[in-house]
């Protein structure tokens, strides 16, 4: 038994078989269980958020930012799927290879990935404030600490430089929770899931008529978090060799590709409002992202191994982080020493530079202290 590498799916196969084409890895990359399409998937989840940021719409030649401007509020659901996917993929290949999830591991390996850079966000985000560049928001500034900047609602301008930490928050929701689901379930797993996933999905619906009249209830965990279970109950299915042996026959990206734009189609004529963010993404996202990871060697597999799209995957975090500062719609007052980095093209070089030193500088470091604490079964990227 092999496994895709970084996706924690096993790979059947006979004995002493090499991988067909569809399935084969590099050496290094099966070693260290690192997916390097994943990677491509976060840069063009970063780069999503980072053009709908924007207040402006770049062109260069025939080609233009609008496609991203429009529609670049999806790249937190498309973090989302890869979450879900990855993060219990990872979990049920610790219990396959070791006989158990360790939460503590879990949790060491997660702390010292998410925190370090989080907190020296918040911890620069301060010192502008003190130093007259940006107006201090207390209450979004604790909240943000706290991990549960998503019960604060939208703060609007000039006190909006931690409104993107919500999702942060709803993601390390989902870590409390499902590792525990997974160790205390064993059997029935994805029927639980499942029906975790349909509630959620369902309460959301039921309530979000209210949700341009409330700036707090579009970023609640129980309105998201189903966002992120669809995703980890495509993880248990498809850890199922039978199931993740269908999928591979059927789940070209093509198709997945396909499925999404009809089912688009669809909701967006005759569905309810929000309809496509609350049922269609969090559905299809997974299977787009899935049907990559089984076929890494499509198309469009290929493409996301771009090596730049590789790299700005690998800092997509720290962008994610420092983007909020620099890459706004419209921020309010702010110093005059800061005002020239969120002017194109300053405002995408300026989140860059601070996303190299935090991941070069502090990201890595924290990472590799949290795998010599708490090794986990699939080390990750090699260059860790």
């Amino acid at each position: 038994m092999s496994f895709v590498a970084g996706s924690g799916l096993p790979e059947a196969s006979p004995r002493g078989a090499v991988l067909n084409r569809e399935t084969r890895v590099p050496a290094a990359n099966a070693k260290s269980g690192y997916l390097p399409a994943l990677d491509g998937w976060r840069a063009i989840a970063i780069l999503a958020v980072m053009f709908v940021h924007d207040p402006e719409i770049h062109r260069l030649g025939p080609l233009s930012t609008r496609p991203l401007h429009v529609f670049g509020w999806a790249g937190v659901d498309l973090f989302f799927a890869i979450s879900g996917i990855l993060i219990c993929s990872r979990l049920l290949e610790e219990e396959r290879s070791r006989g158990a999830i360790s939460l503590r591991g879990f949790y060491v390996r997660r702390a010292f990935r998410i925190l370090p850079a989080a907190y020296a966000f918040l911890f620069g985000y301060l010192l502008l404030c003190l130093t007259g560049q940006l107006v201090f928001d207390f209450t979004g500034w604790a909240a943000a600490i706290l991990m549960v900047r998503n019960f604060f609602g939208f703060i609007p301008p000039p006190k909006i430089y931690t409104d993107h930490f919500w999702s942060l928050s709803v993601e390390e929701h989902f870590y409390l929770l499902l590792p525990g689901l997974l160790v205390l379930v064993r059997r029935h797993r994805a029927l639980l899931l499942a029906v975790l996933a349909v509630t959620g999905c369902l309460w959301s619906m039921w309530l979000i008529p209210g949700w341009k009249n409330d700036g707090v209830l579009i970023w609640r965990t129980d309105m998201r978090l189903h966002s992120l279970l669809f995703p980890a109950l495509l993880a248990v299915i498809l850890f199922q060799p039978a199931a993740r042996d269908l999928f591979r026959r059927w789940l070209h990206p093509a198709v997945a590709l396909a499925l999404f734009a009809g089912f688009y189609f669809l909701f967006h004529r005759f569905g309810p409002d929000q309809s496509i963010r609350q049922i269609v993404i969090p559905i299809c996202f997974p299977l787009i992202v899935a049907s990559t990871m089984l076929h890494p060697q499509s198309l469009l597999g290929r493409a996301l191994e771009f090596t730049p799209l590789r790299f700005v995957g690998r800092l997509s975090y720290s962008l994610y982080l420092w983007q909020q500062i620099f890459v706004i719609r419209t921020g309010g007052p702010i110093g005059a020493g800061l005002a020239h980095l969120q002017v194109f093209p300053l405002n995408y070089l300026a989140p860059f530079g601070c996303a190299i030193a935090s991941y070069y500088l502090l990201e890595k470091r924290l990472i590799r202290a949290g795998h010599r604490l708490a090794p986990p079964a699939t080390p990750g990227h090699p260059g860790l």
